[in-house]
């Protein structure tokens, strides 16, 4: 069978898009199928295109067995702002219909969103094709652009939430990976029996505990002797961070404590620039790690965190970097390391 992916984020683009999609990739190649992707000229996440891809329009590249076809799209460092977010869906969402339409016809697409807007792409190339698609949900859009402030209620509102139904009308199928985020599609417009419920994986292979490359992590950092508290992934809106920094305010007078942010992100610049403004030492920003070396990171770590900001719409949201956190979970949190005291609400300042 002829399986064509159709995803904004592909590698060399970091996130949980671009991860997630190359591993179904990978694992529908090994079923013995052909499978061919389509996505856009690498620059997430900092809207910036990649070394070697600049001006790009139209690019096929062989990748791991697979035929990858990136199309232009429009690129901003400004992710956090609508317009040039909106740009960068709309224009990808054009040119990628152009990209698709120049190759073979598949016999099934599979279709991961968010962007929204790829749903638009997916029912033209199916009208044109005569071809099913399969709807991958992992963000409830347009509700949770709503909540993390990139659209307004109004038309261009109302307009998304009719995509939204009209998408998951036309969907063959429609994937999800939590019952909560199944019950939230069926009260957007999806119908229960197109709704199958795909739990999160991790690679195994990839995540596992790496107790070397922790101890040369704490080495490296100085962080022998402190308890240290990590995130790791995108720093982003939705995350909520501004808890990590509320927390070393508070933790100020405990040099033995330590909080660390690893990776990249639309607030990773804002967040920094607060904590030198205030002179919060005891956080520590570390740049985008690949995954060959991020599990030594997670491994130094005593406890990992992984927030979400507060919100019904997020209720139901796996943040995939919870699983990539349990490999490392047996060299962090418990029992302590040698010459340190637990951690405990009993030897906490108060908050």
């Amino acid at each position: 069978m002829h399986i064509l992916l159709l995803s904004q984020y592909f590698p060399p683009e970091t996130g949980s898009a671009a991860a997630k999609m190359a591993e179904m990739a990978g694992y529908l190649v090994g079923r013995g199928h052909r499978v061919s992707v389509v996505s856009q000229v690498p620059s997430y996440p900092q809207g910036v295109v990649y070394p070697g891809y600049h001006g790009a329009w139209f690019r096929r590249e062989r990748q791991n067995g697979l035929l990858v076809t990136r199309t232009w799209s429009y690129t901003s460092p400004a992710r956090d702002r609508f317009r040039p977010r909106f740009w960068n869906y709309a224009s990808f969402m054009g040119t990628a219909l152009a990209g698709m339409l120049a190759g073979p016809r598949p016999d099934v697409m599979l279709v991961y969103s968010p962007p929204l807007s790829l749903g638009v792409t997916a029912m033209a190339a199916a009208k044109l094709w005569r071809c099913p698609f399969v709807f991958w949900v992992n963000d409830l859009w347009p509700r949770v652009a709503l909540f993390l402030g990139f659209m307004a209620e109004g038309g261009a509102y109302r307009l998304a939430c009719a995509l939204e139904r009209a998408v998951y009308r036309q969907a063959a199928r429609i994937l999800v990976y939590s019952r909560r985020m199944a019950d939230e599609v069926v009260a957007d417009g999806g119908r229960r029996s197109k709704i199958e419920n795909h739990p999160l994986w991790i690679d195994t292979e990839a995540f596992r505990p790496d107790p070397e490359g922790a101890a040369q992590v704490r080495r490296q950092h100085g962080w022998e002797g402190k308890f240290v508290v990590l995130y790791g992934g995108n720093i982003g809106l939705a995350q909520g961070l501004e808890v990590f920094l509320a927390a070393a305010r508070i933790l100020k007078e405990r040099p033995d404590i330590h909080l660390v942010l690893v990776g990249r992100g639309v607030e990773r610049d804002v967040l920094r620039g607060q904590a030198r403004e205030e002179g919060l030492t005891n956080v520590e920003f570390v740049g985008h790690q690949p995954k060959e070396r991020v599990i030594a990171y997670f491994s130094a770590a005593d406890t990992l965190f992984a927030p979400l900001k507060a919100s019904p719409i997020l209720v139901g949201t796996v943040p995939e970097k919870v699983l990539a956190y349990w490999p490392a979970a047996d060299r962090c949190c418990w029992p302590p390391r040698k010459g340190r005291p637990p951690i405990s609400s009993g030897n906490l300042p108060a908050a």
